[in-house]
């Protein structure tokens, strides 16, 4: 199936046309004269029109352009020069340097000239008057598929800048390269083909935490744990995949929606592969720390805001997300994160607007990292107790 274009009619005469049918249509009696206002309004709308539909027309094929070649990563094909390579003989032995850019012309079989230029400097040393056999390669400066096909082996190249140390400059084959730009009908077409033949099928375990999504309504977030059996609890099993999700609030989802999710990524996964699903491994983070408010701030004021922050650090609606994705995306994902550092929690109550240093904390009781429970690992702020001192 090629690409097919909603089809837009955007000729004024053919929309004027339009509007005098309706307007008969309704009113029998009424019959366009050229010299009337109103035929000259409707001609008017009417070309308005046809601009806004040619815009319109054009704009679907630059998003499907723009579709395939961001997310979809099939490129359009660009125009591309055509070049050759050149040899050229010189009046003299003292040396010089063809610069890079030196415009040159090559001449079709009816006479007309296509402007190219040297791509690379290229040194012709004292004692020589001659460089390297097709050594100077020479690119059309207008790609396209036109500049393709010129001259051949010994045809004389044109000079256009003015070198009077240039004897003669003559090709070693003709030009080739030369492409035009892809046209829009075209891309579209082959875009069309390619996405018939992609497949809704989970590979990586990215895949089947993304597909997971898709499945229900329900999930905001999922990850899965590849190799793991969620029946015995074993890790690298082959072949084998367990989805944990969880809802906007960073609750478990029901048993209903882990059944839409495994029977979702079950149809569409690779043959003789296992996806189960399970449930986030919560753990509670009680927090009791002392901090030393800074001078002009207020200190309940400072001690919600502490609470705020952490409550937020351990909600367990964003805990693991991936730091790298900071679009709107990034609410959506989940690394399994299964380790709570002590440190990086002071630098959260640090950076609290008020917080002028952390004089004590300890996490569940203890003053070191906590090791959460796994897999798809979740916390949940806990009791949070501040002094300040």
């Amino acid at each position: 199936m090629s690409y097919i274009r909603i089809p837009l009619e955007t000729s004024s005469t053919q929309l004027t046309q339009d509007v005098f049918d309706y307007i008969s249509t309704n009113a029998p009696d009424w019959a366009p004269a050229e010299g009337n206002l109103d035929v000259w309004i409707i001609r008017a709308v009417a070309q308005l029109a046809s601009d806004n539909r040619n815009l319109a027309s054009d704009v679907q094929d630059d998003i499907f352009r723009y579709f395939g070649a961001s997310l979809v990563g099939v490129m359009p094909l660009d125009a591309l020069s055509a070049q050759t390579n050149t040899t050229w003989t010189l009046n003299d032995s003292l040396g010089h340097t063809i610069s890079a850019g030196t415009n040159v012309g090559v001449t079709d079989i009816s006479g007309n000239v296509y402007p190219f230029q040297v791509l690379a400097d290229i040194v012709v040393p004292n004692g020589q008057s001659a460089t390297a056999s097709g050594g100077v390669i020479i690119k059309a400066i207008q790609p396209g598929a036109d500049s393709s096909g010129l001259g051949g082996a010994g045809a004389v190249v044109q000079l256009i800048d003015v070198l009077d140390w240039v004897q003669t400059i003559v090709m070693t084959g003709p030009t080739v390269g030369g492409q035009d730009a892809e046209a829009d009908t075209d891309y579209l077409n082959r875009l069309a083909l390619h996405m018939q033949r992609l497949s809704m099928r989970p590979i990586l375990p990215v895949d089947f935490a993304t597909m997971a999504l898709d499945a229900d309504p329900t999930p905001q977030r999922a990850v899965c744990i590849d190799g793991f059996n969620p029946a015995d609890s074993t890790y690298s099993n082959q072949r084998m995949a367990a989805i944990a999700a969880v809802d906007s609030a960073g609750n478990d989802v029901s048993a209903t929606v882990k059944n839409n999710i495994k029977t979702y990524l079950q149809a569409n996964r690779e043959v003789n592969f296992v996806v189960n699903t399970m449930a986030p491994n919560f753990t509670t983070i009680n927090i009791t720390t002392s901090i030393h408010v800074q001078a002009g701030f207020d200190t309940p004021t400072t001690n919600a805001n502490v609470t705020s922050a952490l409550q937020s650090y351990f909600n367990p609606a964003v805990w693991g997300g991936d730091p790298s994705v900071q679009d709107q995306t990034g609410v959506t994902t989940w690394l399994d994160t299964q380790t709570v550092y002590y440190n990086e929690v002071i630098t959260s109550i640090s950076n609290v607007l008020g917080v002028d240093r952390v004089t004590a904390l300890t996490l569940n009781g203890g003053t070191a990292n906590i090791a959460l429970a796994a897999p798809a690992s979740l916390t949940r702020p806990g009791t949070i107790t501040i002094t300040n001192v």
